[in-house]
């Protein structure tokens, strides 16, 4: 983990020293590191996990990477807290994991619709969470080939600008290749017309999940119907082997009330049972829901 605030000779030198060990993770944390950080690591051989967490100023500037580590193995890459930020590196092609962690506005413009991709692993963590995801369908490859998709959209940032709720399914109904879907949504605004998109939105998974993760906002115990309807209908994700379904996620950090916090636990219970008698075969992941912080 290096300092990008400190840029004097024995620091340098100490990067440089380090840079001759097996190291296999590089983590910068607080404001984007110089060029002279950079340049002090360009001996590493073996890093293959990349973390750029933003400071304050919410600046990420990873051009370098491409003149200093081009010859790196990387396979993961993790952006932290980064808004309005063009992220390009060549490294985007080669990867196989990449996490957004509650950045904003972020821009791919390397990535086109032929570039290669072999990223694997998508996980994105609020804010526009459901945007990105978007983006990346309708102007890069980074989807073609994805297996693992996480996603949390729970802060209420999403679908204010480019987007509307509609465009997420209409994006994710057509990554084919997706296996496990991991999903944490709340509704969008403090309009309930704006939640329709969730209870849509089972029409719109992929189409061959194996391992399918959804947690919602307790309001949708209200509009099961349409999962009823899927779930009854054995062309739905017909390579389905295992679900976990619960409805807690809270808007703006606001309070559930106690009476539709448990209206809520009976429907999904409920629903999971009658989930069982429609699909045998599909196994109940029975995890302890871990509390969503929207802020």
């Amino acid at each position: 983990q290096a300092n990008p605030d400190t840029d004097d000779s024995t620091f340098l030198n100490h990067l440089r020293t380090l840079a001759t060990q097996p190291i296999d993770m590089v983590q910068f944390l607080g404001d984007t590191p110089s060029l002279a950080i950079w340049e002090a690591l360009k001996d590493l051989k073996n890093v293959s996990h990349l973390e750029m967490l933003s400071g304050y100023d919410e600046y990420c500037n990873i051009t370098p990477l491409d003149q200093v580590g081009s010859s790196w193995p990387l396979q993961s890459l993790v952006i932290g807290s980064a808004a309005g930020e063009s992220i390009n590196t060549a490294h985007l092609q080669t990867i196989t994991s990449l996490k957004l962690d509650y950045c904003c506005g972020l821009s791919f413009d390397l990535c086109t619709r032929d570039s290669p991709s072999k990223l694997k692993q998508l996980t994105i963590i609020e804010n526009d969470a459901c945007d990105h995801f978007i983006k990346f369908q309708e102007n890069t490859s980074l989807l073609n080939h994805l297996t693992e998709l996480k996603l949390q959209s729970t802060n209420g940032c999403d679908f204010s600008y480019q987007y509307d709720e509609e465009c997420f399914g209409k994006a994710l109904v057509q990554c084919h290749s997706i296996k496990s879907l991991d999903l944490t949504m709340s509704d969008s605004s403090d309009d309930d017309s704006k939640e329709n998109y969730l209870i849509e939105l089972p029409v719109f998974f992929p189409p061959n999940v194996e391992v399918l993760r959804f947690r919602g906002p307790p309001t949708l115990a209200n509009h099961l119907s349409v999962w009823y309807k899927c779930i009854s209908d054995p062309k739905w994700l017909p390579n389905l082997k295992s679900i976990q379904f619960c409805l807690d996620v809270c808007h703006r950090d606001k309070e559930i009330p106690s009476d539709i916090a448990k209206l809520a636990y009976e429907q999904s219970t409920q629903f999971l049972k009658d989930f069982k008698s429609f699909r045998p075969s599909v196994a109940i992941l029975d995890e302890e829901a871990i509390p969503v912080s929207t802020t």
